[in-house]
């Protein structure tokens, strides 16, 4: 055992001691009066070995396979408490994970992890014990989140610690365990001031605003006045500026002696649903993505209008807010939940201000470690690159060529194709990207087709314009026998059999809103048409997606938003995942006669159970160098130099600079997808 073996099991000793009193109290872990058996004193190695060993006899007396499993993990847990990892290891091994419910496997995980933990190094463990998921238990996340501040802390990463002890707050169902980690964040925020470490140094330039308040009242202490009126005015102006903040709890009164004028906000539940009070949703109606954001409100509304809900709903334009601003208008409305905003940038900040109020974000980010009741839905364009990926795969087809438009979308959606792909036993044999900011498309198509004779298959992620041009090159250069798969965005969703005609033979994950034959939902899209006009008919997906995202609010405000959850949706079947997104599985289409016909809907509920069972790492997991250089972070990432956060570029484009002076042939088609917008920007999950 290495010189790193002990000192990490100090590190993690407080989580192994609370996996142990989670088993008692914490949501979905389980105890019973054996868990008494467990020494209280961290010093005591006799008895925690003891305690192991007793575990470990009344688990072989145990017919219940559940209960044996979990006394298993109880003696597991005394052995490493104990500084026995080996012994920990062999009481594990007999569990067969697969056999446990969801909060046994947790836990179960939970220990293998710590038992790779106690063999690193402070950096290796803290690459191991990630940020828990959305759908993590609280008393198990507040401990993960306890764990890495440690181990930020022992590496003298103050600030990151601070911003991991903020997150655990969030998790902690317990006034009293609140009050605790407050003074803990206080005590570590005066470290860091000592050490250099204050709001101001390079460290915090991306730091939250709740981690800036401990580290700005930090200083008050350690560099401020020492009494008096000059240290009653320094409090004051702090509390001004972050009003509101969880210091004003009880460190104010307990470190200086005074008392707040205002107090911490409240923190949201999700138990049975949400509290009373209206749904916002905030969306940018002016400025240049005001269109877009108008069809997604309504849609949005329509659903409402025809859900029997007594929810009342009420709208904000967030065009100019900034994720502070918007946090506060919806509070000033009693919001019970918060839909939105739309733009990349503005998700992320709001994420990182740990908000108060359940909110379902209308886009996707990248790295993000969220808080709980931060849920995210977008039409993110990976999510066609996936059932384009399955269904070539279904189809016999071992090796793909791959044409995606220049820049972060298309690796993005290339990633998600070759890592579906290959999860299937398929093979990307070569691949190009092509400018969208022009037509001839010919240098691209050449390169694939060299490797044409090793590939049986070509994907495309492209707009209708450029989609039927490289479908056309294709033809051109004699691969028109060559199968074409594509996402969605080949079809704009609107019947224009003349253009598509180009498309002929191609098959695509289709927006079941576009393409079912379902009678109730031919039926609705006529009623939209009629109710929201131009909104409907210009902008079908987001239509839709308004439509979605009300059903998902509505979940939440009726009983809560679970990993695994599913819902028939008009934008794909929607299914919850651990770290709070909101996946979609698509339906599946094909061009005839350039008009497009379904081929098979959406799974249902148990085909998209089952396909997420048999894959495949999320995106976060899978990014490619280019998108981790432009992903957005909710977490300080530190060196031994700074800690700082990488932020995103800001939201992109989100119509298709596609006007041209030129007279080609394609120049009429050209104008009229201008009015499009593009699945390159930010409202389609980019």
């Amino acid at each position: 055992m290495n010189s790193h073996t002990f000192h990490n099991i100090g590190l993690l000793l407080l989580l192994i001691v609370c996996i142990g009193l989670a088993a008692c109290s914490g949501p979905g872990l389980r105890g019973g009066a054996g868990d008494r058996a467990m020494p209280s004193s961290a010093g005591q190695g006799d008895q925690y070995a003891r305690a192991a060993a007793r575990y470990a006899a009344q688990a072989r007396q145990q017919s219940s396979s559940q209960k044996r499993d979990q006394l298993r993990m109880k003696a597991a847990t005394a052995a490493l408490r104990a500084k026995q990892p080996d012994q920990a290891r062999q009481l594990l091994d007999p569990i067969d994970a697969e056999q446990l419910d969801a909060a046994d496997r947790q836990q179960y995980q939970l220990l293998q992890t710590l038992l790779r933990a106690v063999s690193m190094s402070p950096e290796q463990a803290l690459d191991i014990v990630p940020p828990p998921a959305a759908g993590t238990p609280p008393a198990l996340a507040a401990l993960v989140w306890k764990t890495r501040a440690t181990l930020l802390f022992t590496q003298y990463k103050y600030i990151a610690g601070i911003h991991d002890l903020v997150q655990r707050s969030v998790w902690l169902l317990d006034d009293n365990a609140v009050e605790q980690n407050n003074r803990l964040i206080f005590k570590r925020a005066v470290e860091a001031v000592g050490l250099g470490r204050d709001a101001d140094s390079p460290a915090a330039r991306q730091a939250d605003t709740t981690t800036l308040g401990w580290l700005r009242l930090a200083a008050i202490k350690h560099d401020g006045p020492s009494g008096g009126a000059a240290l009653q005015q320094a409090l004051e102006h702090w509390e001004k500026q972050f009003t509101g903040h969880p210091a004003t709890a009880t460190v104010l009164a307990n470190q200086f002696h005074y008392q707040p004028f205002s107090s911490p906000q409240p923190r949201p539940s999700m138990r049975g649903g949400l509290e009373s009070g209206p749904i916002v949703l905030a969306l940018p109606l002016s400025g240049d993505i005001a269109e877009p954001a108008k069809a997604i409100r309504a849609g949005f509304e329509m659903a409402h209008a025809g859900d029997d809900s007594d929810r009342s709903l009420a709208v904000i334009d967030s065009t100019n807010l900034t994720p502070q601003d918007l946090l506060q208008q919806a509070r000033n409305q009693n919001a019970a939940l918060l839909v939105g905003p739309l733009q990349k940038d503005k998700v992320a900040a709001l994420a990182s201000q740990a908000p108060n109020i359940p909110v379902l974000a209308l886009n996707q980010i990248h790295g993000l470690s969220p808080p709980p009741w931060f849920y995210r839905y977008a039409l993110a364009p990976e999510d066609d690159a996936r059932t384009v990926a399955h269904h070539a795969a279904d189809q016999g087809w071992h090796s793909a060529l791959a044409l995606v438009p220049e820049g972060d979308w298309g690796n993005r959606v290339l990633d998600a194709f070759q890592t579906a792909f290959a999860a299937r036993g398929g093979d990307l044999v070569a691949s190009a990207r092509f400018a969208t900011d022009h037509y001839d498309h010919r240098a691209a198509v050449q390169s694939v087709l060299r490797h044409r004779g090793t590939g049986d298959v070509v994907f495309i992620a492209a707009q209708p314009t450029h989609a039927r041009l490289l479908r056309s090159q294709l033809r051109y250069y004699r691969a028109g026998d060559l199968p074409v798969v594509a996402t969605s965005n080949v079809y704009s969703g609107l019947p224009e059999p003349r253009k598509d005609s180009d498309l002929d033979g191609v098959e695509f994950a289709a927006v079941p809103w576009q393409v079912s034959t379902d009678a109730d939902l031919q039926a609705a899209r006529l009623a939209a048409e009629k109710q929201a006009g131009a909104a409907a008919q210009r902008f079908p997906r987001l239509f839709a997606m308004g439509i979605d995202a009300w059903q998902l609010a509505s979940r939440m405000a009726q009983s809560g938003l679970e990993s695994g959850m599913t819902l028939h949706g008009t934008t794909g079947e929607l299914a919850v995942e651990p770290d709070g997104r909101v996946r979609r599985y698509l339906a599946w289409a094909r061009f005839d006669e350039g008009r497009a016909e379904l081929v098979s809907p959406a799974p249902n509920n148990d085909d998209s159970r089952a396909a997420a069972a048999i894959e495949l790492p999320s995106v976060t997991d899978t990014d490619t160098d280019t998108e981790k250089q432009h992903a957005t972070i909710t977490r300080p990432v530190d060196s031994e130099q700074s800690e700082t956060r990488r932020t995103g570029p800001a939201f992109g484009p989100v119509y298709d600079d596609e006007s041209s002076d030129d007279n080609t042939p394609a120049a009429a088609t050209r104008a009229q997808d201008a009015a499009r917008p593009t699945d390159y920007g930010p409202v389609y999950g980019d």
